[in-house]
């Protein structure tokens, strides 16, 4: 799955380890899986658990992960993801398929979701994990998965009596027993094979936004100012700065908060406007994907500023191959780049684009309550 979305800390669940265990699978903040690591499986000698790196890292691009990470080598699949059904999913989910190999599918941190959504006034914990599971099943039926329901999972590895860790755990001991009784199964003619596969085949307050706007519109060059004093009177000279003035209180300057799917764009325009998530005219929040198009929002101190909140990146209805023209990428003046589990190649693109565009960003690492809270539980 894609990287930060808690692969590592399932690895330890599954297993009965905590993350701080000697011999539990390695967890931290920042990337940390950097090659495909097996672990014993606690009651099935002979099974292997793979912690796999993340897909979507500058490390791991997409276009190289399969290969990279010997994707064909392994039997069965955990997908998991934390916040959004991205589009590396829907790229895992077929190379499976393809494979003619199955999967389930994993939404971990759940304990974190139900905690944010708890914020909310309207709050009901079984609404919101039956939104959630709804949201994932809907998006592998969009995905071309067959016969999903049975592959969708909420977990949380660290609080494993709650959701669905006990339901992962008993589909992959079933699936762990059906994959060694297809392995004891005595051979059979390619023929006969063959007709079994046709029979079943389908910041700062303002500096940096005086700084923005100073730099968008007041274009005077103070050695053209100097010509102009020398060849007209100083009342024609004065009479044009006053107007370059007056632009600089007019100008209007364009915010894109961006970054990829689920990273806490909405959340962060709500804080730099001094809003909650849940009061009125605040950008819309939730524990699913919920920005579908550019949605622009006043600045509360410059009346001339518009914080725009822009779609995900990555997910199958925001590509990264055609992001930049579906938001209108050129039309802004500045940008925050959100990330709140990795630095992935879609930050990379996003920041490669603002500099061809000679326009300036700032990367933000959101959620940083929640990692905190999380490297607190260590000795």
């Amino acid at each position: 799955g894609v990287t930060g979305a808690g692969k590592s800390s399932l690895v330890n669940a599954l297993r009965g380890l905590s993350d701080f265990h000697e011999e539990a699978a390695q967890t931290d903040v920042i990337e940390g899986t950097m090659e495909p690591m097996g672990y014993p499986h606690p009651t099935f000698p002979n099974v292997i658990i793979w912690d796999l790196p993340g897909i979507g890292t500058p490390n791991f691009k997409a276009v190289e992960y399969l290969e990279r990470v010997n994707y064909s080598q392994y039997d069965f699949f955990i997908i998991v993801a934390s916040n959004r059904f991205t589009a590396y999913d829907t790229q895992l989910s077929h190379e499976i398929q393809k494979m003619k190999k199955r999967f389930c599918y994993v939404r971990s941190k759940m304990d974190i979701a139900i905690t944010n959504e708890k914020l909310n006034p309207d709050f009901n914990e079984e609404a919101t994990l039956q939104k959630i599971r709804k949201y994932c099943l809907d998006n592998l039926v969009e995905a071309g998965i067959a016969s999903p329901l049975s592959q969708v999972y909420l977990v949380s590895s660290l609080y494993r009596e709650k959701y669905d860790f006990h339901l992962l755990q008993r589909i992959l001991e079933d699936e762990i027993e059906a994959l060694r009784r297809r392995l004891l199964r005595p051979a059979v003619p390619p023929d006969s094979e063959k007709k079994r596969d046709d029979e079943s085949a389908k910041l700062s307050k303002g500096s940096w936004i005086h700084f923005i706007i100073f730099q968008k519109i007041f274009k005077i060059d103070l050695a053209k100012l100097r010509d102009a004093l020398m060849e007209r009177n100083l009342e024609e000279v004065t009479e044009e700065i006053r107007q370059e003035l007056n632009e600089l209180q007019n100008v209007k300057l364009d915010i894109a908060i961006t970054g990829v799917s689920g990273a806490g764009k909405s959340s962060l325009v709500n804080a730099l406007r001094g809003m909650t998530d849940y009061e009125e005219g605040a950008a819309e929040v939730g524990v699913t994907q919920t920005t579908m198009e550019c949605h622009a929002y006043p600045h509360l101190l410059f009346q001339n500023v518009t914080i725009w909140d822009l779609p995900g990146i990555g997910t199958p209805e925001f590509r990264p191959k055609d992001y930049l023209e579906k938001v209108c990428f050129n039309r802004y003046d500045f940008f925050l780049i959100v990330g709140s589990e990795r630095f992935t190649e879609n930050d990379v693109l996003l920041a490669h684009e603002i500099k061809k565009m000679k326009k300036k960003f700032y990367f933000v690492r959101s959620k940083m309550d929640d990692s905190i809270a999380a490297e607190s539980r260590k000795p």
